[in-house]
């Protein structure tokens, strides 16, 4: 049996998107329903949501915790919930973790309070993987944290807190598709602007995965250098990044400031000349469609905080 083509002479992919295409997007920010109400959590970027799916995520341990922030982002078959704790004293936040995960701490210093991230997934959340037992400290969780914690450390204003505390990020992943490190940046930025902590900026993430066939016909708008439009696929799937070389980017929007490019090649070589058209590209589609998609979700969030949605936010 021959396997599905990843991108069609027609330019459109596996599940039907043009390779510029985003996925679908929802975000909840529900800093207190997720944690046991049957409220779902809103509001949202689509009105699809259920308590089922909103009680599955109860916060990293006690129930006696309560998130200072918490939001829920679906990015396609990608769902990802990130609950903040604090900062609080580093004595009294204990270890917080449970079940498969990985942590990533900066450690208390004089600089100011610590960032701790955790990534907690179940073995078999991935999509189309089977159940399988495993323990905790899963490498490829591990792995997640750190670069997440990595990311975003600069961007919060950590020497504002005192350096005894520690801000505790858990993002825990229900289900994933591919471009998972790009959902759980974005999930923990907006997360940090639910808690109300002081950031520098936020992030916004993507990946883009380098398809070999350049279809002479079709050629890019912009920005391309004139290769071709299905050269580059924007937030791939799982399917497409097991058989494609990927680019994860994560980009400061205010400047547009690259603050993470990080190549997984481990499917074919890719040239220099194309990644760095990769993260041209990569900048200009999150400058543009997503940083206004993930704003507007804020803004709206914003109102009805304040009461009104008839109150503007800038």
């Amino acid at each position: 049996m021959s396997r599905p083509e990843l991108l069609t002479p027609s330019l459109l992919r596996m599940d039907g998107r043009r390779p510029y295409e985003f996925r679908s997007l929802e975000i909840h920010f529900a800093p207190d329903e997720l944690r046991g109400s049957n409220a779902t959590a809103g509001p949202s970027t689509s009105s699809a949501s259920s308590s089922s799916s909103a009680s599955a995520f109860a916060g990293p341990a006690s129930s006696s915790d309560k998130a200072d922030g918490c939001v829920r982002l679906v990015q396609g078959l990608n769902d990802v919930t990130c609950s903040v704790f604090g900062p609080r004293d580093a004595q009294l936040s204990g270890n917080r973790s449970g079940g498969s995960g990985g942590i990533g701490q900066m450690g208390v210093g004089p600089e100011g309070a610590a960032l701790d991230v955790e990534v907690l997934a179940e073995n078999w959340s991935s999509v189309g993987a089977e159940r399988r037992a495993g323990g905790r400290g899963d490498r490829r969780n591990v792995e997640l944290a750190l670069l997440v914690q990595r990311t975003l450390a600069p961007m919060i204003s950590l020497h504002l807190y005192p350096r005894t505390s520690v801000l505790h990020l858990s993002l825990q992943i229900a289900s994933s598709d591919g471009s998972i490190l790009a959902t759980l940046l974005n999930t923990a930025s907006l997360a940090l602007q639910s808690a109300g902590l002081a950031t520098l900026d936020y992030c916004l993430a993507t990946c883009i995965a380098f398809h070999p066939r350049s279809p002479p016909s079709v050629t890019a708008a912009g920005g391309g250098g004139g290769a071709a439009v299905g050269t580059f696929l924007i937030d791939p799937t799982l399917s497409e990044t097991q058989d494609l070389p990927y680019l994860t980017l994560a980009i400061s929007p205010r400047d547009g400031r690259v603050v993470l490019s990080l190549l997984d090649a481990g499917r074919g070589k890719v040239e220099s000349e194309k990644v760095s058209q990769g993260i041209k590209i990569g900048v200009e589609v999150l400058s543009g469609v997503f940083r206004r998609e993930m704003e507007g979700a804020t803004r709206e969030w914003g109102r009805r905080l304040l009461g009104g949605a008839d109150r503007r936010i800038e």
